[in-house]
């Protein structure tokens, strides 16, 4: 720089950012990869374990995926995820669950004060997860969905009493909507430059049910690891134009210039996942009755 020229900040393209997001990513997981003896990839028909796997093997790392075989799981997610392995010379395997265990059911909720009552706690009582032991970490997609518009479509840009109300993605049980509307408050008495749809999924999503989610997987063995969930990896998300986030354009083009080889499968054909958590729930709430219900209510 020229002596009296003032700095000016550096300009970065959509593709600076793809490259940012590519380099992060692998180099995150090359640092898992030398911390543990073995690592391991859950792997479904979605985009995000798939960007997992694919800078897993950018980064030289040998990992192994695994899928859960769950009685009503999609169809694309017991197909796709072995061909999906197979296609970048990765090692994969399925866990068929077994029968339920009350008192592993009994251990979970209270080694998580019934906050963690997803397929996660019932996958532990069929010991579909806590198998492996020793220095294992397991590479979770969690975080990526907040750099694709996740509230975006469902509540409006503005936040008003009214929002708060009527939603029932924040209503869903008085209780939770009485928190909501504290947390609402909260943030508007804290402002920060985001977009409170974008602070929602950050501050609820990932700082609530995902964090749950996580410390009851203390139980199961395994160390996972959220490899996007960082500020920068958010940061970085949050820049992009909102409608390249909402097509996931971004996310598809960190794939592709890290496994063209993944990147040209099909993501998430084969039905609604709305349609098949309402499936789950239902199963749950029929084998388990009141206890699943005064679960739901407790978290």
């Amino acid at each position: 720089e020229e002596e009296g020229e003032e700095e000016r900040p550096r300009y970065r393209s959509d593709r600076d950012r793809v490259t940012a997001l590519a380099d992060r990513l692998v180099h995150a997981i090359n640092a898992v990869g030398k911390r543990y003896d073995e690592v391991l990839v859950p792997l479904t028909a979605g985009r995000d374990s798939r960007l997992v796997l694919a800078a897993a093997i950018a980064a030289g790392v040998e990992v192994t995926a695994y899928t859960f075989f769950h009685p009503h799981m999609r169809e694309i997610d017991r197909t796709l995820a072995p061909r999906l392995a197979a296609s970048v010379g990765v090692r994969h395997f399925s866990i068929t669950p077994g029968e339920q265990r009350p008192e592993i059911l009994a251990l979970f909720d209270r080694h998580c004060a019934h906050h963690c009552v997803e397929a996660n706690r019932a996958a532990f009582a069929t010991r579909a997860i806590g198998w492996s032991i020793g220095n294992v970490a397991v590479l979770s997609g969690d975080v990526f969905e907040v750099g694709r518009c996740y509230f975006h479509g469902i509540v409006p840009p503005t936040l008003s009493e009214e929002v708060l109300e009527t939603n029932a993605v924040f209503t869903p049980d008085p209780q939770e909507g009485v928190g909501i509307r504290k947390w609402a408050r909260w943030i508007e008495d804290h402002p920060e430059p985001l977009d409170w749809r974008d602070r929602c999924y950050i501050e609820q999503i990932l700082g609530g049910w995902v964090s749950s989610v996580a410390q009851a997987g203390d139980l199961a063995g395994p160390e996972t690891i959220s490899v996007a969930n960082s500020r920068r990896f958010i940061s970085e998300f949050l820049q992009f134009p909102e409608p390249v986030r909402r097509k996931a354009f971004h996310h598809h083009a960190v794939l592709e210039a890290l496994s063209p080889e993944l990147a040209r499968f099909p993501i998430n054909i084969g039905g609604s996942r709305t349609i098949a958590r309402l499936r789950r729930e239902l199963r749950l709430v029929r084998s388990e009755k009141v206890h699943y219900i005064q679960g739901r209510v407790r978290a």
